[in-house]
């Protein structure tokens, strides 16, 4: 009788473990992206890498509104107002492409050297990365990655040589403006990572929303957790939209929104709108041939 107890109880964990183990396996076959998720991820970079040669091509006006409501009483400027002209460059001697912001307005009024610093920037030295960013960010309040306050970030992590860099797992399916996209998490899983801040390595999660017959990007969202300069949680967050512009046959952003929250308290708020979508070709001479501006 014994024995038999014995069998009996064998056998049912032996059935508890094979259920154990179906559910793992279902639940990893539901998040591990397969062949067709494989393909879509492909797509997805040849578009990455096409889009980023047409968009160099396109400057764009930006409304970026910054709010920082925690900035010491010392500063009492805790919302400011940019208004610039935006374009992506390829520094020398760099394959990626980096977005150069160009101000022309702060707060309403007109930035007075920007034609100097767009000459001593493109044409007296080389432009490299980091003095595209530093001059990108040169208006910023309050605690911004400039890695981050740009609309593209993420679809240079999705171009073919970097998505190695990253776990994707699929997410379902999200209709956007008329277009049933698939839609992808990712996790930054390699070192060094794309994005530093205070010279240490933070990796990037998000999502992407995706057209899975051509791999166009609709939306994107960014997150990265840190430690701010006082070692307290840093949390940042930016989502990106990007719609179809007739006159230019492709999609590009219309909307970035940014959320900084360092112990749960928020201590930046940023949206940028853009538009005005035009072509522009560099003329190179004696002098610096800024894109027109629109004046208000």
């Amino acid at each position: 009788m014994r024995r038999r107890e014995d069998l009996v109880v064998a056998a049912g964990l032996l059935l508890l473990a094979l259920g154990t183990a179906a559910v793992a396996a279902a639940q990893e076959a539901a998040t591990a992206p397969g062949a067709d998720d494989a393909a879509i991820l492909e797509r997805v970079g040849r578009y990455v890498l096409a889009y980023h040669e047409q968009l160099a091509q396109v400057v764009a006006d930006e409304r970026y509104l910054q709010v920082a409501p925690q900035l010491p009483l010392a500063n009492p400027e805790r919302t400011r107002n940019l208004r610039s002209e935006v374009i992506l460059v390829r520094p020398e001697g760099s394959a990626a492409y980096k977005l150069f912001r160009d101000v022309v307005e702060v707060n309403g009024r007109r930035v007075r050297d920007r034609e100097e610093r767009l000459a001593e920037l493109f044409f007296s030295s080389p432009a490299t990365l980091d003095k595209i960013a530093a001059e990108s960010s040169r208006y910023n309040i309050g605690p911004v990655i400039s890695n981050f306050n740009v609309p593209t970030t993420v679809l240079y992590f999705l171009e073919p040589a970097n998505q190695a860099n990253f776990r994707f797992e699929p997410a379902g399916e999200v209709e956007i403006d008329g277009v049933r996209t698939r839609v992808f998490r990712f996790t930054e899983t390699a070192q060094p990572t794309l994005v530093r801040f205070n010279f240490r390595d933070i990796p990037s999660a998000g999502a992407i929303w995706v057209d899975p017959a051509d791999g166009r990007v609709l939306r994107t969202r960014l997150q990265i957790q840190a430690a701010d300069n006082r070692g307290r949680p840093l949390n940042v967050e930016t989502a990106v939209d990007f719609r179809l512009v007739p006159a230019l046959g492709l999609l590009a952003p219309v909307e970035m929104r940014e959320e900084y929250t360092v112990a749960g308290v928020a201590v930046f708020t940023g949206r940028a709108v853009y538009d005005n979508f035009r072509r522009f070709a560099v003329q190179v001479d004696q002098s610096v041939d800024s894109p027109p501006v629109d004046e208000p």
